[in-house]
């Protein structure tokens, strides 16, 4: 029997906001728009280094968004890697939905760069993390449009990829600033 999703509060946290979101993570985000990934990778691996970081929430997505920087910047082999270490981590954790929310960007990006073998393997290897209990997730109906990218550390917002705290409130998965639509 497959477990149904449940829809996690808001969490709330007097230093959200762009004031709290790592400097580094607005400036690997801002070379990303420019084009400039081989830097932005450079300042994802040191985010990703920092004391604590492998016990934080957000460095699953992190290994993604170093994964996709590190294609970009024509590291393939890298970038694999960092993609498969993001997806199976989500998976350690149990993030279920975020898994799921995850696997068709992972594989339409690898598309985009002309990988789509590398796109298939990596879908059904990323399918098989799922165990056979958790049933498809199920995710709130959003109402309205989000901004194109985080107000926290500039990132790009696809509604895809976020967490949907309800049906006006998205959460950014790089940084966690809330998100809401218009």
């Amino acid at each position: 029997m497959r477990r149904p999703f449940r829809r996690r509060p808001l969490r709330r946290s007097p230093a959200r906001g762009p004031g709290a979101v790592p400097p580094l993570l607005r400036q690997a985000n801002a070379l990303a728009r420019q084009g400039r990934h081989a830097e932005a990778l450079i300042l994802l691996e040191r985010l990703l280094a920092r004391p604590g970081a492998a016990a934080h929430p957000r460095t699953p997505a992190l290994k993604l968004q170093a994964g996709r920087a590190a294609i970009l910047a024509g590291q393939t082999e890298t970038g694999l890697g960092y993609l498969r270490a993001g997806l199976q981590e989500m998976a350690a954790r149990g993030q279920w939905a975020a898994l799921e929310r995850h696997i068709p960007r992972v594989t339409e990006g690898l598309e985009q760069a002309g990988m789509a073998a590398a796109a298939a393997e990596m879908e059904a290897w990323a399918r098989a993390l799922f165990p056979a209990e958790v049933s498809a997730v199920s995710h709130p109906t959003p109402a309205g449009q989000l901004p194109t990218h985080c107000v926290g550390c500039g990132a790009p917002v696809n509604p895809r990829e976020t967490e949907w705290l309800d049906a006006r409130t998205a959460e950014c998965p790089y940084c966690g600033t809330p998100l809401h639509a218009e």
